[in-house]
């Protein structure tokens, strides 16, 4: 099997100088919390499509970065396909009896089996379209495929349209399924909806087509909203301007916890506009939605204006060292030229609020890449500081050195 089919598939589961070249274009220390973060959201996503897995049907607590994957939520609707939010005691109540709870566990039983069976043959039917070595094998799965997605199976379906939209790198004819894809869309079961409108984009984009991943943002059922934004983001090009930008805006500020989660985690490389930035800042702002906000949405957003670089400076000094971090790289990426030697100003600033050698040191690197000439009297009076750690202080006086020389 090719690699790109095992890819699909798994988405189931000496001198001044010198010393200063070093220090400022290695990003060393960068680069290994870029991949400390990497690693942190990948364990996050597989944690969370193991516990779908072993659990009754619902999606993922933790969205997939590019779509669904081969998930679904499975009829009928549960708690967990409403957004994973904890029923009302009062209106689902446990069963009080034995009897009761063995039918309602047989009944999870149940859903559970359909899910495996529905995702088992899915899986066999996308390695027979991914594989390369025979065309007629291909053929027979893109018709299983076909036969798949008319199924009166709802979890067969579901399953069958994330794998057509795993299938998006594979050149394939896909554009043979967009009639059927575009009657799912307006299908009874929620997570069929979900999952058609990422199949439709992947069966060849239309003018026009973004009124669906629109749509969904209204959509009645929570499931469907969490993934309007990165379906939405797919036509725009990662651009939430005019009426995406109010759209995401208003997801950014949904009732339903998942929703809120599953849009800021669908921001990667995007460019808000002013609304949809005071959103995400307002989000940032709520304490339980603060780390995704910042980690997903802040840190990750292209040519950061002055408002993120404000708001990202402001969870800089955040009691949770996660939060910090974040916003510490999301402050070193996505700076437009015109806004780095603001930024350099404004860690001048807070030096003196770090409290430890590494923070400093990580501060100085960034001052002497963003900064220029008018941040040297600010590192020359920190170097002078006896309080400082003594190579701390080197370091500012090279830093501040370069500027003077830049």
């Amino acid at each position: 099997m090719t690699r790109t089919a095992w890819i699909a598939i798994l988405l189931l589961l000496g001198s001044n100088a010198a010393w200063l070249a070093l220090w400022l274009g290695g990003d060393d220390a960068a680069t290994q919390a870029d991949a400390g973060l990497e690693n942190e959201r990948v364990i996050d996503e597989l944690r969370a499509e193991v516990v779908e897995l072993r659990t009754v049907p619902g999606p993922s607590a933790v969205p997939e970065t590019h779509g669904p994957g081969l998930t679904g939520t499975g009829p009928p609707p549960t708690h967990e396909a409403m957004g994973g939010e904890a029923p009302d005691a009062a209106a689902a109540p446990e069963p009080q009896d034995d009897a009761g709870k063995a039918a309602e566990a047989e009944r999870k039983a149940a859903q559970k089996k359909i899910q495996e069976e529905a995702l088992a043959e899915v899986k066999a039917i996308l390695a027979k379209v991914m594989q390369v070595k025979d065309p007629a094998v291909r053929q027979e799965g893109l018709n299983e495929l076909t036969a798949a997605l008319g199924s009166s199976n709802t979890m067969l379906v579901e399953y069958s349209l994330s794998a057509l939209h795993s299938m998006r790198g594979v050149e394939v004819d896909k554009g043979v399924f967009r009639a059927t894809v575009l009657d799912l869309i307006t299908s009874d079961s929620p997570g069929v909806r979900r999952a058609a409108l990422y199949a439709l984009h992947s069966t060849g984009a239309q003018e026009g087509d973004a009124r669906f991943a629109l749509a969904g943002a209204d959509d009645d059922h929570p499931i469907v909203r969490m993934h309007a934004a990165r379906v939405l983001g797919l036509y725009t090009g990662g651009r939430f301007e005019g009426q995406a930008g109010e759209t995401l805006a208003r997801l950014l500020g949904d009732k339903h916890d998942n929703v809120r989660r599953g849009t800021v985690r669908g921001l990667q490389g995007a460019t808000l506009s002013a609304s949809a930035e005071r959103a995400l800042i307002d989000l940032a702002s709520t304490p339980k939605d603060r780390r995704d906000a910042v980690q997903h949405g802040l840190s990750q957003l292209k040519d950061k204006s002055r408002r993120v670089v404000d708001a990202l400076f402001t969870h800089l000094s955040d009691e949770d060292h996660q939060i910090r971090a974040h916003a510490h790289q999301g402050l070193q990426r996505g700076i437009p030229d015109a806004q780095k030697p603001y930024v350099a100003k404004r860690y001048a600033d807070h030096l003196d609020k770090f409290l430890n050698p590494k923070s400093h040191t990580e501060a100085l690197r960034i001052i002497a890449k963003f900064g220029d000439a008018s941040v040297v009297p600010q590192l020359d009076r920190f170097a002078d500081n006896e309080l400082v750690d003594s190579r701390v202080r080197e370091f500012a006086r090279r830093a501040a050195e370069h500027l003077r020389n830049k």
